[in-house]
């Protein structure tokens, strides 16, 4: 893990240096973001970040195994939601994404993206207008602090969220980074603002196994 952050600190570094104006990639209990890159680095940063999300998933996998648990793994480019149970790789489902958000990290409200990183289920709700539905802690906050240096939330909205994040509730989900991201039913096919859905039985099926707090990682 040290490796790889020292990695994506110097990529991010030689950004701020001159080549452009990038955003840090960087690690805060594992919630990371990652917007801006500039042209001249992508390839670079796009390795990095293979690798750190990498060592993510390996660290959450050993964690379901060493707890008996569970844990979500969204690939946004494959369209796959893969649930581990117990270190082993139980079920894989089909999902849908954005009708027209692309697939680029969620920055704002309206943008109509998934965000990216390491997240947990904040909320179920049982009675959703798709069925089932798992709400998880976006914004991060590495998202509150990119939302800050780029004026898109003030600081006492940006504290708040912080605060909420250091009590370990679910942060505020009306504000200019956007909110309300779940995992929910309604069809595997591209037609959310953002959120992460499946077909009807899938998602019967993930939420009577999963509970508050479970470890969800989504990336691209």
């Amino acid at each position: 893990m040290k490796k790889a952050l020292s990695v994506l600190g110097l990529l991010a570094g030689l950004a701020y240096s001159g080549i452009a104006n990038a955003q840090s990639y960087t690690s805060s209990n594992a919630n990371t973001s990652l917007t801006n890159i500039p042209t001249s680095l992508t390839p670079q940063l796009e390795k990095a970040k293979e690798a750190f999300y990498e060592k993510i998933v390996k660290t959450e996998v050993e964690k379901s195994a060493k707890d008996d648990s569970y844990f979500i793994l969204i690939d946004k480019t494959d369209r796959k939601l893969y649930l581990y149970n117990n270190g082993q790789l139980d079920t894989v489902f089909s999902v849908g994404l954005s009708g027209w958000g692309g697939l680029e990290e969620k920055i704002k409200e309206g943008d109509g993206r998934t965000p990216e990183g390491k997240f947990k289920v904040g909320e179920k709700n049982p009675d959703s207008d798709y069925l089932r539905s798992l709400k998880i802690n976006y914004p991060l906050r590495r998202d509150a602090e990119r939302g800050l240096r780029e004026r898109l939330i003030s600081k006492r909205v940006y504290e708040g969220i912080i605060s909420k994040h250091d009590s370990e509730n679910m942060p505020s989900q009306k504000t200019n980074l956007g909110g309300n991201i779940c995992i929910h039913g309604g069809g595997s096919w591209d037609w959310t603002d953002g959120c992460v859905a499946l077909n009807d039985e899938d998602i019967e099926y993930l939420y009577a196994l999963v509970d508050l707090g479970t470890p969800v990682v989504i990336r691209k």
